[in-house]
């Protein structure tokens, strides 16, 4: 019978120490468990700060010369003869310079013949002058003959006009391109010889409808350029659509966009994408746009309310209360990422942007301020923390 009690006093004391040992292991393990969740819910807070904000529309399109014209021969005729070209693709030329000869053999007859004439009619005009001194002639027939002179001189001015014609110049500064013929080349009146551009530029973008009625002329904007790399260009809306154009359903508006200076490395056709500036304001107070919520009252923030953040015991560990006060704020532009803030909070206000567990004591928006509390955080090992 003593050895029986022995053995059941035994078992006694190995199932205490297994209670014991149940015990410790799940408030250990569930101690740490909490204390990881904890530390992982924490809210996310940031602070009312001033910066600059941006509203921007972006759009893609392609790089325009302003003007272009296409050279073309001013002569009449098939089959002319090209006797000489002075430019080639990409040359800068001023107003004026020469870029082809054209075969002007029959022209030059033409103004030869047309001086032959005047000579004529002058020396027939000092016959017709001395027979007038001699009576032998009316002032009628001098004035008649003057008038003559007056004739020739005229039709010596055309033909040297139309001589001219044949030496193919260029209509105002800028860039010759699409040179299509060489000396020896025959061309017509409706052939083109050449196009020349002027060197000022300008991007054509399309903008979607909904982007399109935030866009003015004398909107600012940066331009990037596929084919060139690390360039950067500014503009000024210039132009806009008044008319959308449809395609495939979808309505776009085509902005222009000048340059503000040009690059001798763009050039028309290219591919170009560009970010125009709607709206801006600079060093505003601004918050997080995540931080904007809405109640009754309309537009209000979370602001951490540091003379009610207290701390308390849990064990061996340290729990960390955080409360808030609602703000109803008035709020200005935004760029989708930031919101202006016009009232209700001030700069260096540490307000909430992202709560994952609100425990609010009087969670009614509708109130310019409320207090709750956000969360409580346990920090493991700090044994009870420090008061304030």
């Amino acid at each position: 019978m003593k050895k029986v009690l022995q053995k059941i006093s035994g078992y006694k004391w190995l199932l205490a120490i297994l209670l014991i040992f149940i015990g410790g292991a799940f408030y250990f393990g569930y101690g740490k468990e909490d204390a990881s969740s904890a530390e992982t819910a924490q809210p996310e807070i940031s602070t009312v700060r001033k910066k600059d904000i941006f509203i921007l529309v972006s759009g893609s399109g392609q790089v325009y010369s302003r003007s272009q014209v296409d050279i073309k021969p001013q002569v009449a005729g098939d089959g002319i003869d090209v006797l000489s070209v002075s430019v080639k693709n990409d040359q800068r030329i001023k107003k004026g310079n020469l870029i082809a000869v054209l075969d002007y053999s029959d022209a030059q007859k033409s103004v030869r013949n047309a001086e032959i004439d005047l000579e004529n009619a002058e020396l027939k005009y000092e016959d017709v002058k001395d027979d007038y001194e001699d009576d032998r002639a009316t002032s009628i027939d001098k004035k008649m003959q003057k008038l003559a002179i007056e004739q020739k001189d005229n039709s010596l001015a055309d033909a040297k006009e139309k001589l001219s014609d044949y030496y193919i110049r260029a209509p105002f500064d800028g860039i010759v391109t699409g040179v299509s013929v060489e000396a020896g080349s025959s061309v017509s009146r409706s052939d083109v010889l050449a196009s020349v551009i002027t060197e000022e530029m300008y991007a054509k973008v399309s903008l979607n409808e909904v982007d399109a009625v935030s866009v003015e002329v004398g909107d600012r904007a940066v331009l990037v350029f596929d084919a060139i790399e690390g360039l950067e260009m500014k503009g000024e809306v210039s132009k806009i659509d008044t008319i959308g154009t449809v395609e495939q359903g979808v309505v776009y508006y085509e902005a222009e966009i000048s340059f503000d200076k040009g690059d001798e490395k763009i050039k028309p056709g290219m591919s170009v994408s560009a970010e125009i500036t709607t709206d801006s304001k600079s060093d505003v107070l601004s918050v997080p746009a995540s931080a904007i919520k809405t109640g009754s009252a309309g537009k209000y923030i979370q602001v951490v309310d540091n003379e009610k953040t207290d701390e308390g015991s849990f064990g061996n560990e340290a729990t960390k209360s955080i409360y808030y006060v609602e703000k109803i704020v008035e709020i200005g532009i935004s760029d989708g990422s930031s919101v202006e803030i016009l009232s209700g909070v001030s700069e260096g206000e540490s307000v909430v942007v992202k709560a994952p567990s609100v425990s609010s004591k009087s969670a009614n928006p509708s109130l310019t301020q409320t207090q709750g509390l956000l969360n409580s955080v346990r920090i493991p090992g700090a044994g009870g923390g420090i008061g304030r």
